[in-house]
């Protein structure tokens, strides 16, 4: 017998934090368009647990990962091993990361700003877990499953395919009724842009609020291989009416879902762990130099012969992703290689895979095609950040996602490799 605890708890700072995501943003946030929350689901088979934490932010980077797991560890008695924690990814919240992965340069005061806002975290959620512990009680394990069409698109190739399934895990009560939901989707959720100074859980923030508004279950939306995947190609502005249009294309699509339930066929819990060292990219700063400059004077040609805003907008994002790529290079050139923890857990026969960084969509394509009998989604963003992993298929093909990625491009199939044995239980 499966039990179940679900909880969540606003974690709204207050105006004046510095925003990550868009290092062109200007200004600090001035209020909040809506609610950011952490929602938390603890689940136990009575001889293994977990704790699930989503949280409304850009990243969690493996200091603060330690941080609020730690927190929940004393707070509950639960290992740390047995603690996930991911973000959303949107771009409308604040700051969370003091030093190599923060968007921009932090003044001292930010930096107390940020420091500051861990701390509140921490005892947030740990409290938040708590009640979810203290929450639980016996459930069956659900399965549904949807495509999601006009939302997710393949950022650098729009015309390549992508996996659009929309799977999600519910939990429901002895009684019938619903308990809480996890929900994987996989699309970089940045609809607003970096005008915005508000605080916004973005589009998973609008979908998990507008299920939980509709059901009265606390949905927890962690984001997966999304490294790739964005609005870019499927927005039509970048304001709050259009976070609205495409969030209820994946609204009505999961409660559409609702109505063709899978039963897990059993209803254990394992947790693998597989730590990997991987090799950084050593790219000269002179060759990142000559490369900005070489795409400034593409970006002033394509301006000027009036190019379309998609040719525009990829200069920009390659421009964009080598300034990114220089500022880390300097406070990275002495380290060779980079440790990271991945997580298979196996709920019965569904596998969410979690992974420190930004996977291509194609990871989790091959993961699908390999499935064996099981169902499985990345959980991207999760218990530490390495930035983006892009995929072998795209070849020395230059793009955002490759300037700004620290790790080797030789250890893209390694990497691929290791997922795939985690699918697999007994290794």
């Amino acid at each position: 017998m499966v039990i179940a605890g679900f909880n969540k708890i606003d974690i709204t700072p207050s105006p004046g934090m510095p925003m990550a995501g868009y290092i062109n943003r200007v200004g600090k946030a001035i209020g909040a368009h809506d609610p950011l929350y952490a929602r938390t689901m603890y689940l136990s088979d009575g001889s293994e647990e977990l704790v699930l934490v989503v949280l409304d932010l850009i990243r969690i980077d493996r200091e603060l990962y330690e941080e609020l797991a730690l927190s929940i560890e004393r707070s509950t008695g639960i290992p740390r091993e047995k603690i996930f924690i991911t973000a959303t990814h949107t771009h409308s919240g604040p700051e969370v990361s003091l030093d190599l992965w923060a968007t921009k340069e932090l003044s001292n005061v930010d930096r107390e700003l940020v420091a500051s806002y861990r701390k509140e975290l921490s005892r947030a959620i740990s409290s938040a877990v708590l009640q979810a512990v203290e929450d639980t009680e016996p459930v069956e394990l659900m399965i549904s499953s949807n495509r999601v069409e006009g939302v997710a698109v393949n950022r650098i190739n729009p015309d390549k395919q992508i996996d659009s399934e929309l799977l999600a895990l519910i939990a429901k009560r002895l009684n019938g009724s619903i308990k809480g939901i996890v929900i994987s989707f996989s699309c970089h959720p940045t609809v607003l842009g970096p005008d915005n100074l508000l605080y916004s859980g973005d589009l998973y923030g609008y979908i998990a609020r507008e299920i939980e508004k509709t059901l009265s279950r606390v949905v927890l939306m962690p984001n997966g291989a999304a490294g790739n995947v964005s609005t870019r190609f499927s927005r039509k502005a970048q304001n709050y009416e259009e976070v609205i249009r495409l969030g209820n294309k994946v609204v009505e699509s999961f409660i559409d879902s609702l109505h063709n339930l899978e039963r897990l066929s059993i209803d254990t819990i394992r947790i693998i762990k597989k730590r990997i060292s991987l090799r950084l990219r050593e790219t000269p700063i002179e060759k990142l130099i000559e490369l900005k400059e070489r795409v400034i004077q593409e970006l002033e040609k394509a301006r000027a012969s009036g190019a379309s805003h998609g040719t525009i907008r990829f200069l920009e994002s390659n421009l964009y992703g080598i300034k990114i790529a220089i500022e880390r290079h300097k406070k990275m050139s002495s380290l060779k290689n980079i440790d990271i923890e991945v997580n298979a857990i196996h709920i019965g026969d569904l596998v969410f895979i979690t992974f420190p960084g930004e996977l291509f969509i194609e990871y989790q394509q091959n993961l699908k095609s390999l499935k064996k009998n099981r169902r499985v989604a990345i959980i991207g963003y999760a218990n530490g950040y390495i930035g983006y992993v892009p995929h072998y298929s795209y070849g020395k093909e230059l793009t955002y996602e490759d300037l700004v990625s620290i790790i080797d491009d030789m250890e893209y199939t390694r990497i691929e490799q290791t997922l795939s044995q985690l699918l697999t239980p007994t290794l």
